[in-house]
């Protein structure tokens, strides 16, 4: 039972035909720890149950915005953090509507960001399946100087802001074109873009409070296996990955030799940058495939 002295927490809930697992997920939210939550729930059409099932479980801990259709997860947060009514609360953390939170997951994140007096927090996280495998997914490795121009800044179902850093990101929003905003795919590393090229400090946790489940329904899942690995390169190799970079770039405001090179898509500019490739990804190897395949798309690009 929550006291009144408990730190009040905003959990936006982005939510699309989750009914099979969004009860057991609200369940989790709903017996965080040491903590007060509301949950602020937005639908993006859903065409089953998933609204009245969040309802029937979270009763007076609910709110749920008028219906309207988003076009994705990423489109869905930002809506949830231009529109809620959070500002009242201490904390504001995004929610998926598939994962189990572990009990302490909320007030593990509050002490780390008073002790640490980080501006926002992520974690490590532990991907499970239906047949009981389980993950253990490292996001916590040592930033880099450059990482925020290529990789979330680890997994957006972690986010935990501090009230006054969660309005700060929704002024940047509000402050942006809605039409560039509606192309937005990937939140987390938009909203890490937006937090690091302002100096501010994003701490990311050596733990994990989220059971990210693991279906064939994810948006992108965990980078377990070949299958996975693969999407992300043929996201790549049409370009969607550069596009979304360079839209971030934009938006931010990061003007720098690399999003010129980006822009360019020079490959003798890119090679130049060889030097500095391991400031692009916190994972070395995930920093000598990027920067690869980014030339390997420019040379296919110049002769196509």
């Amino acid at each position: 039972m929550p006291h009144q002295s408990d730190p009040k927490i905003a959990v936006l809930l982005a939510t699309y035909n989750g009914a099979d697992f969004v009860v057991e997920q609200t369940r989790s939210i709903l017996a965080q720890e040491g903590v007060s939550v509301h949950v602020f729930l937005s639908d993006d059409g859903s065409r089953d149950r998933t609204v009245s099932a969040v309802q029937a479980v979270a009763l007076h801990d609910l709110t749920v915005l008028p219906q309207r259709k988003c076009g994705s997860a990423a489109r869905n947060f930002i809506r949830l953090l231009l529109d809620a009514d959070w500002d009242q609360f201490d904390y504001v953390c995004l929610a998926d509507q598939d994962d189990i939170w572990l009990p302490t997951k909320l007030s593990r994140a509050i002490k780390v960001l008073r002790e640490r007096n980080c501006a926002a927090y992520t974690s490590d996280i532990t991907a499970f399946w239906p047949d009981g495998r389980k993950k253990y997914i490292r996001k916590s490795k040592p930033q880099r100087k450059y990482d925020h121009l290529f990789e979330a800044g680890g997994a957006g179902n972690t986010l935990v802001l501090p009230v006054a850093e969660a309005i700060f990101l929704r002024e940047r929003l509000r402050g942006m074109d809605a039409d560039d905003l509606g192309v937005v795919d990937h939140h987390d590393w938009f909203f890490y873009s937006i937090f690091r090229h302002a100096g501010k400090k994003w701490c990311i946790d050596e733990f994990s409070g989220v059971m990210y489940r693991q279906h064939t329904d994810n948006v992108i899942g965990a980078s377990v296996g070949l299958k996975p690995k693969l999407a992300r390169l043929r996201l790549l190799a049409r370009g969607e990955f550069i596009s979304q970079a360079l839209l971030f770039a934009r938006l931010v405001g990061i003007d720098n030799r690399i999003t010129r090179v980006l822009q360019s898509r020079s490959q003798i500019r890119w090679l130049a940058l060889a030097p500095h490739l391991f400031e692009f990804r916190r994972e070395p190897k995930a920093a000598i495939g990027l920067f690869f395949a980014i030339f390997l798309l420019s040379l296919r690009r110049s002769n196509s």
